[in-house]
């Protein structure tokens, strides 16, 4: 079996105190073996034994930058076959989704495209072929040691700045940035809840008026009722269900639509950006909205339910032309 991707670390293990468990097969010995993350395996339907060939670039780069832009082409290196040889067990993390070489493998695809810039003729490139040039770590996970009862929070401020007194690193830490990224989004989140409030409040609004106009139409059938022993709480209370089955009906509706435009661009971003998303909903923020929703149907139902509460049974019950 083939297969190409483009999601892979390099030589990282998910904690150095505790070894890889493996579903099936072993972790890799050598250059060119690769192991396979849970999530990535049954995804891409990959097995012991199988090939894949690794890449650089995102496909279909030109749908990021916009039409007329330049064609960016994924390069993928069919000079090197890599070989499953390991199928890791599920960890409910990140690592699930990754596929895993070791850094020999990964100098050695930088180093092959740096030699056929140099020569077009340069043969396959091997370990013997890697300059200390190409022997590079770009990036680097750390994990920080603390004794016990001492927090890693208070550790951390110290560790950064030992850290950035050597001027040749870069150091981040990943919560920061994901904390300052939401603080950055936060605007727009309030911006979306905002324009979620006015539409159900418009919508509630809506939901009002068809019935106000529909109670025009149905007085004849509401005085029917009233004489066949219904009392005026309970037409009151049937407009009020009825618009709130109303709300219930739209909610559903909503969830739904909401679901399936979730999987869809998750569809999209995985296809254009290689970027996995799991779309889902919460369920108190979910269960939190649908009863907000039915309530503020229920509540728009007022309205028609005390115009129908007020009909006038004989006027209404007069023989028709």
């Amino acid at each position: 079996m083939l297969a190409t991707t483009t999601a892979f670390f390099t030589d990282f293990r998910p904690d150095p105190d505790t070894p890889w468990a493996f579903a099936a097969g072993r972790a890799f010995e050598r250059e060119l073996e690769v192991v396979v993350g849970a999530q990535a395996a049954r995804t891409t339907g990959l097995a012991l034994g199988d090939t894949i060939f690794v890449t650089h670039g995102v496909p279909r780069a030109t749908a990021i930058a916009g039409e007329g832009a330049a064609s960016i082409e994924p390069h993928v290196h069919t000079e090197f076959a890599f070989k499953v040889v390991g199928l890791l067990a599920p960890t409910a993390s990140s690592h699930d989704r990754a596929l895993f070489i070791n850094l020999d493998s990964s100098w050695i695809l930088h180093a092959h495209d740096r030699r056929l810039a140099e020569d077009p003729r340069a043969g396959v490139t091997t370990v013997a072929d890697l300059s200390d040039a190409d022997r590079l770590i770009t990036g680097a996970y750390l994990r920080v040691l603390t004794r016990p009862g001492q927090s890693v929070s208070a550790v951390l401020p110290q560790v950064f700045r030992t850290l950035r007194d050597d001027p040749s690193l870069t150091v981040a830490s990943p919560t920061d940035q994901i904390r300052q990224l939401f603080s950055i989004v936060s605007n727009i989140d309030q911006l979306f809840v905002a324009m979620a409030g006015v539409v159900m409040i418009s919508s509630a609004i809506a939901i009002m008026l068809a019935l106000y106009n529909s109670m025009e139409q149905r007085r004849r059938q509401i005085a029917v009722l009233r004489v066949l022993g219904c009392s005026r709480a309970r037409v009151f209370g049937l407009i009020v269900t009825e618009s709130a089955l109303l709300g219930a009906g739209g909610t559903v509706l909503g969830v739904a639509i909401a679901l399936l435009g979730g999987l869809l661009v998750a569809g999209v971003l995985k296809q254009r950006l290689g970027l996995v998303v799991q779309p889902m909903l919460p369920l108190d923020a979910t269960l939190l909205v649908v009863v907000a929703t039915i309530a503020l149907a229920a509540l728009a139902g007022v309205v028609p339910a005390l115009m129908a509460y007020r009909t006038p049974v004989a006027r209404n019950l007069r023989p028709i032309g």
